[in-house]
């Protein structure tokens, strides 16, 4: 057994190369917990990857303004995993499935 409890989980992200990361309930955040998190994080101390301020915080609103980019969408397979997700007839009961019923 592992950390998570199950040795399937373990062999599954070996299989697959993925990071698992054991906390899974991130709560959204906002321009206000961006701002937060990059005035309290420093380069030796980051706080939530935040190493400082950023010099086009007062232009830009995170999240909202960062586009989603081709990294990692497409040379990261996320956009592959998530039409795997959205087509896969496992999940047809689904509400996200997109597929035909």
């Amino acid at each position: 057994m592992d950390k998570w409890g199950d040795t399937s989980v373990r062999k599954w992200s070996k299989l697959y190369h993925t990071m698992l990361y054991e906390q899974t309930d991130y709560p959204l955040r906002n321009n206000d917990d961006f701002r937060s998190d990059y005035l309290d994080g420093t380069y030796i101390e980051p706080v939530n990857g935040s190493k400082g301020e950023i010099e086009l915080s007062d232009m830009i609103i995170l999240p909202n303004s960062v586009p989603i980019d081709y990294m990692h969408m497409v040379c990261l397979g996320i956009f592959k995993n998530l039409l795997k997700l959205w087509f896969d007839p496992f999940h047809k009961e689904e509400e996200f499935y997109k597929g035909k019923k």
